[in-house]
């Protein structure tokens, strides 16, 4: 089976990592704003306009991205599913333009050093559905319930929705995966069929 895999907040704890370094960003510059959590809007969760982004990205993106923890189950099943045959694929929107053309590089560090096997990296996907076309993904996962709807009614094969504190409002129209866990079980069963 060829296992489609987005990497930010479904294999990673991106968000988390974003909103302590969003904390410290909006401390020196003195922005009063309570943070919220459940959306991924900038100027809703952090009070930013662009120039904030912009500016935080450039001083924290790759920090970010180098120190972010890996969902540890995710590695345990990512690993065994490579070992028993399936194909990981990880296809992310990440972009070489974010950080000065080194954003493959840095990504592939990362899986690296956090140990995890798979058969191909592919950055600057921002359609996914086309992704998951040229390379044949049988069952695709990610936490972006836009990429999910896409693949569903584009491709037909099954996507699982990465349950998200800022995606858990959104139609239940997805099947929807609280951990690795349950994924792994999901493509068990998938397997059988």
């Amino acid at each position: 089976m060829r296992i489609g895999i987005d990497i930010d907040d479904t294999v990673t704890n991106s968000s988390d990592t974003f909103i302590k370094y969003a904390i410290q960003y909006n401390k020196e510059k003195n922005i009063k704003h309570e943070i919220d959590s459940t959306t991924l809007d900038t100027k809703k969760s952090f009070g930013w306009e662009k120039e904030n982004v912009e500016e935080f990205l450039n001083k924290y993106l790759e920090e970010l991205l180098r120190n972010v923890d890996a969902k540890k189950e995710s590695i345990k099943i990512i690993n065994q599913l490579k070992q028993e045959g399936n194909e990981i694929y990880f296809i992310t929107a990440r972009s070489e333009r974010e950080i000065k053309g080194e954003m493959f590089k840095l990504t592939e560090e990362w899986l690296k050093n956090n140990n995890y096997q798979y058969d191909l990296l592919e950055i600057d996907s921002h359609e996914k559905e086309k992704s998951c076309k040229k390379y044949g993904i049988d069952i695709f996962i990610d936490d972006s319930y836009k990429n999910c709807t896409r693949i569903k009614k584009e491709l037909n094969i099954p996507t699982l929705l990465y349950a998200t504190r800022y995606n858990n409002t959104v139609s239940k129209d997805l099947i929807r995966v609280n951990n690795w866990f349950e994924i792994y079980d999901f493509i068990k069963k998938e397997r059988k069929k």
